[in-house]
This record gives C-alpha cells, structure tokens and sequence, in this order.
C-alpha cells in the first residue's frame, strides 16, 4: 500500500494574490482607485498578477498597514 506524501499547504500572506476589492478594502480607497494603484503597480514591476508583497514595495510600507 503506497500512502501519498502529506503536503502542507502554508502561505506567507506576502505571497497572497490581491485584487481591487481587497485593495480598496485594507487601505480604505475607492474600487476605482484600488484599480489605478493596482495598474501602476503591475507597470512599475512589470508583472500580471500583484501579490502583497508588490504593494508593500511599492508603497514602502511595512505589513501592518495591510495586515486584516
């Protein structure tokens, strides 16, 4: 009998996807403006997907700010 290897699904919330509504909700902005950061963003650091990493970067703030 073959047991699968147990996999541990931990994720650095650094790493967590953000998304316009998340954004706008942690930093209090409208969805509209969440859009604008999120696009400057991917410009900035020439990616597709913004992780919350990239927004502490790019705001040079620490993870509290973001924190939930």
């Amino acid at each position: 009998m073959h047991s699968r290897p147990l996999t541990i699904k931990t994720m650095n919330s650094q790493y967590q996807k953000i998304t316009c509504k998340d954004l706008s909700t942690k930093m209090g902005v409208s969805i509209k403006t969440a859009e604008r950061y999120l696009k400057d963003i991917k410009e900035e650091f020439k990616i597709k997907i913004v992780l919350e990493y990239h927004i502490q970067l790019y705001f040079k703030t620490d993870a509290k700010l973001l924190a939930n």
